[in-house]
């Protein structure tokens, strides 16, 4: 599973220099963004790429010895997304004995992402679509969503069921051992 890691890892930093160099179109989003503007689509997509960081800095603390360079690269994450993440599977850190999980953090990041995804719902899957062309921020974010999501989906100890799959918040939910539903 590793190696589907890395192969999305490079797919992004390909893909991210390629339309940046050649495609990539002025952005505005962010402007919105602070500005309080932006399309609820667009912004939850925006949020949850400050979510999913969170949830593999959780995960690799759970179950994986951490060195200095892990957690320079979990920490960057938080600005550079999956750019930053996809490193960690080229410098996979060794495992350690499996520490029993914190239903706290994870029953907030599952509150958290419920929100983040309810944001989703005041937006527009039209004005999404016409970002997504028109501002190579959104479009980039999106991609990088995407993989990262992808991504998750590679961990070793992931526990994969339907809950996850369907609402996309697998990645705090795993911390709560639930049994996969089949």
């Amino acid at each position: 599973m590793r190696k589907v890691a890395q192969g999305l890892y490079l797919f992004l930093v390909a893909y991210g220099l390629i339309y940046t160099l050649f495609i990539g179109v002025p952005t505005t989003f962010l402007a919105q963004v602070f500005a309080q503007e932006a399309d609820g689509l667009a912004f939850m997509v925006f949020n949850f790429l400050g979510l999913i960081p969170a949830a593999f800095l959780m995960y690799f603390l759970r179950y994986y010895q951490l060195k200095w360079f892990h957690f320079m690269i979990l920490l960057f994450s938080f600005v550079f997304g999956g750019f930053s993440l996809g490193l960690i599977f080229f410098f996979f850190p060794e495992e350690r004995a499996v520490e029993k999980p914190n239903r706290l953090a994870a029953g907030i990041g599952l509150a958290i992402s419920v929100f983040t995804l309810s944001l989703g719902f005041t937006g527009s899957f039209a004005e999404f679509g016409r970002l997504f062309i028109e501002d190579s921020f959104v479009h980039i974010m999106t991609i990088d969503f995407i993989v990262l999501f992808g991504i998750a989906l590679t961990l070793p100890k992931f526990k994969r069921s339907i809950w996850q799959a369907t609402f996309m918040i697998g990645m705090f939910y795993q911390l709560m051992d639930p049994p996969a539903l089949k």
